[in-house]
């Protein structure tokens, strides 16, 4: 059976898109109600807004969450295989690291 490998980078930015996507959802809600509060001097819509932005925060968040699991079930591997594999592209990982 082929080994699949993911490259430390890409696993790094994965984790990182999560990490962004959250709190931006919420300050561009912010920053929208904010824009409309000044606009019409109503404080329902920036409090409106920024409800929006988290609701959009934690939908991405899920459908990170979903995404996660969809790879974790598609993967029929053994813990054991798994611990292999990241140990491997640790090692190459660091064998690839230059002193500059």
């Amino acid at each position: 059976m082929k080994k699949f490998k993911i490259n430390p980078v890409v696993r790094g930015m994965d984790l990182l898109s999560i990490g962004i996507s959250v709190p931006l959802a919420i300050v561009i809600g912010v920053l929208i109600g904010y824009y409309l509060k000044q606009l019409t001097g109503s404080n329902f819509l920036f409090i409106f807004f920024i409800i929006v932005g988290i609701g959009a925060g934690i939908k991405n968040l899920m459908i990170a969450i979903k995404a996660q699991k969809k790879v974790a079930n598609k993967s029929s591997k053994s813990e054991k295989d798994l611990n292999d594999v990241w140990d491997k592209m640790d090692e190459e990982d660091k064998s690839c690291k230059k002193d500059y």
